[in-house]
């Protein structure tokens, strides 16, 4: 089915990297490409502090051109590049762009073993571990004083994840300490905690183009109603074909994935997946 805008909305990829350097060459072809398939706006997260400065100035830069995709800037520090030293550094460009950020991100929890380890009760594993939780925490706190959501990573953590910002605690009044608002990238948990997720604590789940080859990933889409749901490309990783570069464009996959699992329009997918972006983010529309 050919995709088209309906009221005004498009494809919102809640989660990209456009400053991975396998763009360097070619994002200005690749941008055209993706409004050309109706993706309207492109969230465009950093992994620590080699990226961060890159993604600001490539939003400045290429953020409000004609005939392409809107981008808007999220600077995080990923778990995997966890490091409590480098952290301050981190937090002054939160604190010296965050009129600039629509998020926080990429943060998070990521347990796998090739991260953390293999030996789930050694002494090295737990503080890798603590020390994520530590990162995790601080950019909470910039997220809350900001009032801005967080894009959250959970791979191997998705239980772990949800259950650490239960014990922050969700913000529900201004005056609270905790997670007003989040995006759960490329959620890899059990669907049921998925759904916890969002009716205990209303975060939304994003889709990858890789549901495609993710039976995982369609279980929760299954399970999740259609307002938890938001689009994603994580581009350039996580396309439809595994170990090739997945690019923005891509993110037609997910919305296509989503209408025949739900048995909706392509069109349904797109209005309300974008209605979802605005909820979560909205100092991308302003």
């Amino acid at each position: 089915m050919a995709l088209n805008t309906i009221n005004g909305f498009g494809m919102f990829d809640c989660h990209a990297h456009l400053s991975d350097n396998s763009f360097n060459d070619d994002i200005d072809v690749l941008l055209d490409d993706a409004h050309s398939k109706k993706v309207t706006d492109i969230i465009v997260v950093s992994e620590g502090i080699n990226d961060a400065q890159k993604v600001i100035d490539l939003c400045k830069m290429k953020g409000r051109l004609t005939n392409k995709p809107r981008l808007h800037a999220s600077i995080g520090m990923h778990p995997c590049e966890a490091d409590l030293d480098i952290l301050p550094k981190i937090i002054e460009l939160i604190d010296a762009h965050h009129d600039d950020l629509v998020c926080i991100g990429e943060i998070g929890l990521d347990y796998a073993p090739h991260i953390i380890g293999k030996d789930s009760k050694s002494e090295v594993t737990a503080k890798l571990k603590e020390i994520q939780r530590e990162v995790f925490v601080k950019h909470a706190e910039r997220a809350n004083l900001y009032d801005l959501p967080l894009n959250v990573h959970s791979r191997s953590a998705g239980h772990h994840t949800l259950k650490l910002m239960g014990e922050i605690g969700v913000k529900k009044v201004p005056w609270e300490i905790g997670v007003k608002k989040a995006l759960m990238h490329s959620f890899d948990g059990k669907p049921k905690y998925a759904l916890s997720g969002y009716t205990d604590f209303g975060f939304y789940f994003s889709v990858a183009p890789s549901i495609c080859r993710n039976p995982g990933l369609q279980n929760m889409v299954k399970m999740l109603p259609l307002s938890a749901l938001v689009l994603e490309t994580d581009c350039p990783v996580l396309g439809p074909v595994k170990n090739e570069r997945a690019v923005p464009a891509g993110i037609v996959t997910s919305c296509e994935w989503i209408s025949k699992i739900k048995e909706i329009s392509t069109e349904e997918v797109m209005k309300v997946t974008s209605q979802n972006a605005r909820n979560l983010f909205p100092k991308a529309f302003k």
